[in-house]
């Protein structure tokens, strides 16, 4: 569900990579200046993803989150790139 919802945020506001058209292997490069708001995780199915994660597990993503983001800021001066969780599909892990 987290991948899905990140693939979708990925095709609206960055780039998306796939190793082939089934989704096998993802790699997803957002701009380094892009903000995930809430308003945009919705837009890209996260009210399904709020649902199957419950609250506690959302709070722990949102405060990993908290803590990136001003690390975000402190440190990354110049222009950059963010990569998206990176994942392969489990059935085809160990090929």
């Amino acid at each position: 569900m987290f991948f899905e919802m990140r693939i979708r945020y990925g095709l609206k506001y960055g780039r998306v990579y796939t190793i082939s058209d089934k989704y096998k292997g993802v790699l997803i490069i957002l701009p380094g200046e892009d903000i995930m708001t809430p308003l945009k995780v919705i837009k890209s199915g996260g009210i399904k993803l709020i649902r199957t994660l419950g609250k506690n597990n959302m709070k722990k993503l949102v405060d990993i989150l908290d803590y990136l983001s001003p690390k975000e800021k402190l440190y990354m001066k110049n222009k950059f790139i963010k990569i998206s969780p990176i994942g392969i599909n489990p059935i085809h892990q160990r090929k």
